[in-house]
């Protein structure tokens, strides 16, 4: 049991607890935010592995744009490697700052694909992304 000051005891307030982690900026544990029946609920429907589906934005946007599939990849085994793509017709300088057409786009390959690309480039296996 927690005691509270006096003062609030005059209030009908409801008080959360938040915790964080120093050594892991932006990461909030709020104990008892959903009852053991909703956490049960979200588990059992698998929400937790479909929520950061596209069109959802997770941490891993920011970088890598939109993952499709993440936990799939993981558990597959496979490679996430940057490629360029440029989808212009001309690939002149305004239709590349208007459609961004030099952005590097992520995409999951199998171990032994992202070896036979042969082309050194970038990449992370999906069960990092996931730590």
């Amino acid at each position: 049991m927690v005691n509270y000051p006096q003062e609030f005891s005059q209030f009908n307030a409801i008080l959360i607890v938040c915790l964080l982690l120093e050594s892991h900026p932006g990461f909030y544990f709020i104990p008892g935010a959903l009852p053991v029946e909703e956490q049960c609920r979200w588990i059992k429907e698998g929400d937790l592995a479909s929520f950061p589906q596209p069109p959802n934005r997770t941490n891993h946007n920011a970088i890598y744009g939109p993952l499709q599939d993440l936990f799939a990849a993981a558990k597959d085994n496979k490679v996430l490697i940057q490629e360029k793509q440029y989808r212009g017709t001309n690939n002149s300088e305004v239709e590349i700052i208007q459609n961004d057409i030099n952005v590097p786009t992520w995409n999951f390959f199998d171990q032994l694909g992202a070896l036979s690309r042969g082309v050194t480039c970038k990449s992370v296996p999906a069960s990092v992304l996931l730590k």
